[in-house]
């Protein structure tokens, strides 16, 4: 009904062994946090491996699934997942709502935002922005800031736009 998997009619948490599901597929989690540790084909294969065994029945699921299709070139189904995401406590999607938010969720969502869709990464002292705007979206805008310097951007899927408002130069690395 959603494009995700469901849990199967017969299957219990008793006899959950028998299928080759899970719950959330914390490889590809780990794979976006060392991704240097990983190969691209790596990537790809376990992302496709979990996506269609993966339940999503942690509030951390979806997130991370949107993130790392997006990092991994193979995010054709990361707005489903981010509006699966964003909604979980505003439809109440894991039906525990009432006892708090999921915090950890909200963090993935920003991930998702920042990492994901803006494309702003960090490495070897650099910041970088390789952003990937739905086709839905004009384009979208956030502020970080980086090395005690309030940057505000905007990108959209043909540009990028950076306004730096500290003190100090930044070097920025773009690609596309």
């Amino acid at each position: 009904r959603n494009g995700l998997p469901e849990w199967p009619r017969g299957i219990d948490e008793k006899n959950v062994q028998k299928t080759a599901l899970n719950k959330q597929a914390d490889l590809v989690l780990l794979m976006t946090m060392f991704p240097d540790r990983f190969s691209a084909e790596q990537k790809i294969r376990n992302f496709r491996f979990y996506e269609k065994r993966t339940l999503h029945m942690s509030s951390l699921s979806a997130c991370a699934f949107a993130l790392a299709g997006l990092e991994f070139g193979v995010g054709d189904n990361a707005m489903r997942y981010f509006l699966s995401s964003i909604f979980t406590d505003l439809k109440d999607g894991q039906r525990n709502t009432s006892k708090g938010m999921h915090i950890a969720c909200c963090g993935g969502n920003w991930q998702m935002l920042v990492r994901g869709f803006a494309g702003v990464g960090t490495g070897n002292g650099v910041l970088s922005i390789n952003p990937r705007v739905p086709r839905a979206w004009k384009e979208m805008g956030l502020s970080i800031i980086w090395r005690s310097n309030l940057l505000r951007l905007r990108v959209g899927r043909d540009f990028v736009q950076v306004r730096n408002m500290g003190k100090k130069p930044v070097v920025i690395s773009m690609f596309n």
